[in-house]
């Protein structure tokens, strides 16, 4: 019986956490939308380099960032870190020098920065 209900999820869980590349959006005013179906954005937007590689990934809700934000060098170590709460940077962002060693620790509070280390 589980297991027929976690197959009744699965598309449900599939739509509301899409992945979207970042080609596919549109910006209009403050919100983001997905040009495939003209509504705002819920789900990931992914940016790549040209090779390919991945350069940024972005939560949103609504059109608006949400979630975790995360850039990356062109080797594919992490660049930055962080959280969005309804479009404000929020909590602890962190940035790393190209080779990985941790450069800088910031915390946000409702968009305005409070600490650095």
């Amino acid at each position: 019986m589980k297991f027929f209900i976690w197959l009744l999820l699965i598309p449900v869980i599939s739509f509301c956490s899409s992945v979207v590349d970042f080609d596919k959006l549109v910006k209009v005013g403050s919100l983001y939308y997905d040009k495939r179906i003209g509504k705002p954005l819920d789900g990931v937007v992914v940016k790549y380099y040209d090779d390919g590689k991945k350069w940024h990934e972005t939560s949103y809700r609504n059109g608006i960032k949400h979630g975790t934000y995360r850039a990356y060098w062109k080797n594919g170590n992490l660049q930055y870190e962080g959280e969005y709460e309804y479009g404000k940077k929020e909590g602890l962002y962190r940035q790393w020098w190209d080779n990985g060693q941790l450069k800088v620790e910031i915390v946000y509070q409702n968009d305005k920065l409070l600490e650095r280390n």
